[in-house]
């Protein structure tokens, strides 16, 4: 009976490393025949910069790398490997301790999980480093680059970014982007979180910059664009020192809901004067614009273009034939003994066309008899500059 007994205890202990030895034997098989080991390459994935707030506290920012893009060669799990998403893959360069001009680097790449690098196509790059500089910039609302049209803001968190990078890059920054997808603008206004983009003077991204904010709260609803005259209001073209002189286009692109821009022809500005420009520059231009309408992108650009010509003085004579004598008393006859000198005060090229007909001199000799008699005389400028009489005294004498 202990025998029986002994002997299926053995018969037990053999099944159960049996059965061991059967699921190792099985879990072998789905680890290595199942789910084995592969290799997979990862080509094009971005390097990135960390430690540039360390970077921008010694005011220094990258300014350019002579890589932006590695290959990397992944070992481990198919499973592991068939789930990994390339963004997961993430290749970096410290730049804490980077120093102006040019750095070498090491590229260190991170993967998630048990999976393991086998090798790269780049273990250092160069990274170029310069002074860093801040500016502020406008911004402008579109849509995603290949969709058409563009959104109407109702309301906008911030009307200007801040811009931060190397000084080579931040001169080519002409304003900051703000991109919504078109799909998901309607009719009816809606609130967007739009990460913001420094680009050039065509719309192409500007990069290793960073904005603050690095969002921008937009309220946008979709609508339509219309071309109607453009009415610019400019005062104060010249004064004694200089001549100004301004060219604005003749239209201008709008934007709204149909209901809203439908009836519109025109566009004014509100009055501009530009008595304080002493150089040639172009002004942005203060537009009056109805409830719901917006200037559209493509005319986001439209300046008031001010040209500012250094004013000189020329010194034109009106003779004394052609001086007007009012009042003459009846059965007299009343000339001026000579002629006046008028300065006048403009351009060159302005002055250049100014004669004695652009202005008329006139002298009062009411109640005055036969005799010289000591007047007043009187300018009308005709000539569109600023002019006066070098003498407002002059000798008349009446017959």
């Amino acid at each position: 009976m202990q025998n029986n007994e002994a002997s299926k205890k053995k018969i037990n202990k053999l099944n159960l490393a049996l059965s061991i030895a059967i699921a190792f034997a099985a879990w072998l098989y789905v680890v290595y025949s199942i789910n084995p080991t592969i290799t997979r390459t990862y080509t094009n994935i971005p390097v990135t910069v960390t430690n540039s707030n360390t970077l921008a506290k010694n005011d220094l920012a990258v300014s350019k790398m002579d890589t932006e893009k590695i290959s990397v060669t992944l070992v481990g799990r198919r499973s592991a490997i068939n789930e990994l998403k390339k963004s997961e893959i993430a290749a970096t360069v410290n730049a804490a301790n980077a120093g102006k001009g040019e750095n070498t680097m090491a590229v260190q790449v991170s993967v998630p999980g048990a999976i393991v690098v086998k090798s790269q196509s780049e273990s250092s790059i160069s990274v170029t480093v310069e002074d860093l500089e801040v500016k502020k910039v406008s911004t402008y609302t579109t849509y995603l680059d290949g969709q058409t049209g563009e959104p109407v803001v109702k309301k906008q968190g911030s009307k200007e970014v801040e811009v931060q990078g190397a000084a080579s890059l931040i001169k080519n920054v002409d304003s900051v982007k703000l991109a919504l997808d078109a799909n998901k603008v309607t009719d009816k206004a809606k609130e967007f979180s739009v990460v913001a983009t420094p680009v050039d003077g065509s719309g192409h991204k500007v990069d290793y910059l960073t904005t603050e904010p690095g969002k921008v709260s937009v309220t946008a609803y979709k609508g339509e664009t219309k071309t109607v005259k453009l009415k610019v209001k400019v005062t104060n073209m010249q004064d004694d020192s200089v001549a100004r002189t301004y060219s604005v286009p003749s239209t201008v692109v709008i934007k709204g809901r149909s209901k809203d821009i439908k009836d519109i022809t025109e566009i004014t500005s509100k009055e501009m004067d530009i008595s304080s420009i002493t150089e040639t520059e172009d002004l942005d231009i203060d537009y009056v614009l109805p409830s719901g309408v917006n200037i559209a992108n493509e005319s986001r650009h439209v300046k008031l273009k001010v040209k500012v010509s250094t004013s000189t003085s020329k010194t034109v004579n009106v003779s004394a034939e052609s001086i007007n004598i009012n009042n003459v008393a009846n059965g007299h006859t009343a000339t001026a003994n000579s002629g006046v000198n008028v300065v006048v005060t403009g351009s060159r090229e302005k002055l250049s066309s100014i004669t004695a007909s652009s202005f008329v001199i006139s002298a009062d000799a009411g109640g005055l008899g036969a005799g010289q008699h000591t007047v007043t005389a009187y300018l009308t400028n005709n000539s569109g500059l600023t002019a006066a009489l070098q003498s407002a005294q002059i000798t008349i004498t009446i017959q």
